[in-house]
């Protein structure tokens, strides 16, 4: 686009998802004395509050590589398309993590949050009634992430523009993981102290057993189109799409 030539959008963003280890993959790519990433989320491509100028001038001439966080930009249709629209060289990093734990944080994320009125009818429903609302609840339709990645495919964005991690795997070998990112931005290999538990959030509710049940019902047949998609399943996860047989984990940890 003419008018974002003399403008510097930013190398890469981190589009989602919502509790999937977010805020640690940018806290620890910031850790790199060749990338810079926004402290706070600005939302620019979820609304349009803000002037593309403004947008960029957020972001330093003197880094190398530079980028933003906003878990929002994967789930919704008009952040998918605003993206490729003003940015369709960009760099998309995506978190995933085990869905049911996923909608686990984000439900004890709603309760406890002092939240403004529109939020009020998240707070005073039970997990139970977000069940019963199925995929008009978006708490639950956050984590069907194959169809969120295939939007994004769907508007532009080429596979190799986006770097696909499992949250679980990225906390178990941290060092990896994270040079697989600054490959894939085209930074140098760093080594430094990464911080597994940013934004940690002390878990003030349960899941009960068969509200665990019903999420990994809802969730196993998106699962398993992941694996197909991704060519491998994610064993750290409970009950992996592969094994249709397989009973619900004694272990219901969350993380």
């Amino acid at each position: 686009m003419s008018q974002t030539t003399a403008l510097r959008l930013p190398d890469f963003l981190i589009v989602g998802a919502q509790k999937g280890g977010t805020w640690a993959m940018a806290e620890n790519l910031a850790r790199h004395p060749d990338i810079f990433v926004l402290p706070k989320e600005v939302g620019f491509f979820a609304h349009d509050q803000m002037s593309l100028e403004e947008y960029c001038s957020l972001f330093p001439a003197t880094v190398p590589c530079v980028g933003e966080k906003t878990p929002r930009y994967m789930f919704h249709d008009h952040s998918r398309r605003k993206m490729f629209q003003v940015h369709p060289d960009a760099k998309l990093i995506i978190t995933l993590r085990d869905p049911v734990r996923r909608f686990h944080s984000a439900y004890n994320h709603y309760v406890q949050v002092q939240a403004p009125p529109h939020w009020d009818s998240w707070q005073r429903r039970s997990p139970e009634e977000l069940l019963q609302e199925g995929e008009r609840s978006s708490m639950i339709a956050r984590g069907y992430y194959v169809e969120q990645i295939r939007a994004l495919l769907n508007v532009g964005f080429r596979r190799d523009q986006l770097h696909i991690t499992i949250s679980e795997r990225v906390r178990a070998n941290m060092r990896v993981e994270y040079n697989r990112v600054y490959e894939f931005l085209g930074v140098s290999p760093y080594q430094t102290e990464f911080n597994s538990r940013r934004h940690t959030r002390e878990y003030v509710t349960s899941l009960s057993p068969r509200v665990r049940e019903q999420l990994h019902e809802i969730y196993e047949p998106w699962n398993r189109r992941l694996f197909e998609f991704l060519g491998q399943t994610v064993d750290e996860w409970d009950r992996p799409a592969r094994v249709e047989s397989e009973r619900p984990s004694e272990d219901q940890r969350t993380v």
